[in-house]
């Protein structure tokens, strides 16, 4: 299982693009994404640099994503 500390902003982004995200707005290295049903999310992070895992835990809570599922698409994908 691939620890929460390894994941780039860029990986990030990939994973809330796959979710029905699109890109909403950018405003120096925070990324922000708007979903279809107007939930929106902000990545603080881009391209190669690391993401903490407590920020990523709080993005998969404000998504609703179960951590377990995160993990099968960083597999499935690398």
């Amino acid at each position: 299982m691939t620890p929460l500390s390894n994941i780039t902003g860029k990986q990030m982004k990939k994973f809330v693009e796959s979710l029905g995200y699109s890109f909403s707005r950018q405003r120096g290295s925070h990324v922000r994404f708007k979903h279809s049903d107007k939930r929106s999310i902000t990545i603080p992070a881009s391209g190669k640099k690391t993401i903490k895992p407590g920020i990523i835990k709080g993005l998969l809570n404000t998504m609703e994503i179960n951590v377990g599922i995160f993990h099968e698409y960083l597999n499935y994908n690398n």
